[in-house]
């Protein structure tokens, strides 16, 4: 039975352009990407997509029985190709039994998951490479040049709407902390009321006994503000 034909890379950007990000989390839009370049690439033993910040992988999917080797975490062997190519921006390719010295470790763990070639490509952002397309193989050396052409263009198509993802994702986490802000200042103002009332002291002295209280206890200034709401909740309806 022969191997089904790989998908038209054009057909690849247009469904990640596609993407509705706003209702995706960051590691479903990594998915859809890692699904994409496997239709075209169906010849690989193992793809990934693995979104990295600061050399920490924020988010990771794969295809491939071999794929979740290319998670340098999983290898626990130290730097690998993604994270090198996430970082410089330059392609890495990593033959197993004639790694680069400084990749050394890594390619003795992948070999002795079976793996003989690994190679990572970066995913342009507008400031950057977001992370790495990667992709292995159980056969000595490189893809051949029409599979790093098409692994290229992949990763370029997938780059932009993964930097998009990021940037959405990073909005929706400062619009959770500030709401989080709003919430907790809405709760220390109450306490300090309730201050207030109790001392007959000034808003200023009440904010002054919730921060003496918070440090000698080491707790957040958030919590005993709502416990003291809470006690004041009870006893009025007690």
């Amino acid at each position: 039975m022969s191997a089904p034909a790989p998908a038209d890379p054009a057909e690849t950007l247009v469904d990640l352009v596609r993407t509705p990000l706003a209702g995706l989390s960051l590691a479903q839009v990594a998915a859809r990407a890692v699904r994409a370049g496997a239709r075209s690439l169906p010849g690989v033993d193992g793809l990934a997509v693995l979104v990295v910040e600061e050399g920490r992988t924020r988010a990771a999917a794969f295809e491939g029985a071999d794929a979740a080797v290319l998670d340098e975490r999983a290898l626990d062997a130290g730097p690998g190709p993604v994270l090198e190519a996430a970082t410089t921006g330059g392609a890495v390719h990593v033959d197993t039994a004639r790694p680069p010295e400084h990749l050394a470790p890594y390619a003795s763990a992948a070999a002795r998951r079976g793996l003989r070639s690994v190679v990572a490509l970066p995913l342009p952002g507008a400031g950057g490479p977001v992370g790495a397309l990667a992709l292995c193989s159980r056969e000595t050396g490189a893809p051949d040049a029409t599979a790093l052409a098409v692994a290229d263009e992949v990763a370029r198509c997938a780059g932009p709407v993964l930097a998009n993802a990021v940037a959405l994702a990073a909005a929706r986490e400062r619009a959770e902390q500030l709401t989080a802000a709003m919430a907790s200042r809405a709760t220390i103002e109450q306490a300090k009321g309730v201050l207030m009332a109790r001392r007959g002291c000034s808003a200023d002295e009440a904010f002054a006994l919730l921060s003496s209280a918070s440090q000698a206890s080491g707790r957040k200034l958030r919590d005993l503000a709502a416990e003291v709401v809470a006690e004041t909740s009870g006893r009025g309806t007690g």
